[in-house]
């Protein structure tokens, strides 16, 4: 009376052969294994809770500035702006770039750019150790133009955070408006930014 696809027979075994046999076997027991390595890692996690981070008052953060060059010996009372930039000790183009660009005052006052005054803000390159020739040069610069803060800890990227640490930390000494964080490899307009 039915055809055979709408009659109520139960399906044998063999219909479900396609999912037995082949590759959808191994999809079944990778998704199986799958939710018992979550459902163990979740039991795990809830029954042993692991111990919170420190919190950053708990941390010891361990660096001095070096003693004798450690800062720019500028007077920064009534600096507007003040701008760090994290540089490398090997990269002494980049702060000679800078320098000769858009750190120039000369050149930013030919070119009659608004300033209120010409001290509303000053430049301040933030370095670690290197090596020893490379140390030598870097105060031979720090004595030259006065615009290096050093810091008593290896120059590294690991390091990047315990150098911008310094920075911030020697700039809450001063007496600054505002304080701009930067990198070597960039380019700020600074006429524009204080307008």
């Amino acid at each position: 009376m039915f055809p055979r696809q709408f009659s109520k027979k139960r399906r044998s075994p063999r219909s479900l052969g396609w999912f037995v046999n082949g590759r959808s076997l191994n999809v079944y027991i990778l998704l199986v294994l799958l939710g018992l390595f979550v459902l163990s890692l979740a039991l795990y996690y809830l029954f042993f809770p692991r111990k919170s981070l420190p919190s950053y008052k708990e941390r010891k953060l361990t660096f001095k500035l070096m003693t004798d060059i450690a800062a720019p010996r500028l007077s920064f009372n009534g600096t507007y702006l003040l701008i760090l930039v994290t540089s490398a000790p090997s990269h002494f183009q980049h702060r000679e770039a800078i320098r000769a660009t858009w750190a120039n005052r000369t050149s930013l006052q030919s070119r009659r750019q608004p300033f209120s005054s010409v001290d509303d803000w000053k430049i301040v390159f933030m370095l670690g150790k290197a090596d020893a020739n490379t140390n030598a040069v870097v105060e031979q610069e720090a004595s030259v133009f006065n615009d290096i803060l050093l810091g008593e800890f290896q120059d590294s990227y690991k390091n990047l955070v315990i150098k911008t640490i310094m920075g911030l930390s020697w700039a809450s000494r001063l007496n600054c408006t505002h304080v701009l964080k930067a990198d070597d490899d960039v380019y700020i307009h600074i006429p524009r930014l204080i307008a």
